[in-house]
């Protein structure tokens, strides 16, 4: 089954997911870690103008999270 979010622009998603994960990468493990928890705490912009590339650079941050070791 395949759910459809029609307000996601896919190509922007993307951008975000790559964008959070080459940020990610260039930063020592507890430094990444330290910027994903930092970052998904805070409270979303409710004047986001991008928010399929919000979405895509949130959901790297919550997968790195969720696979990092502790």
């Amino acid at each position: 089954m395949t759910i459809t979010d029609t307000h996601l622009d896919p190509d922007l998603f993307r951008q975000g997911f790559d964008d959070a994960n080459t940020r990610l990468n260039a930063f020592p493990p507890a430094w990444a870690r330290h910027h994903a928890s930092t970052i998904m705490a805070a409270a979303r912009d409710s004047d986001d103008d991008r928010p399929s590339y919000t979405r895509g650079y949130r959901a790297a941050l919550y997968g790195y999270l969720r696979h990092s070791a502790v």
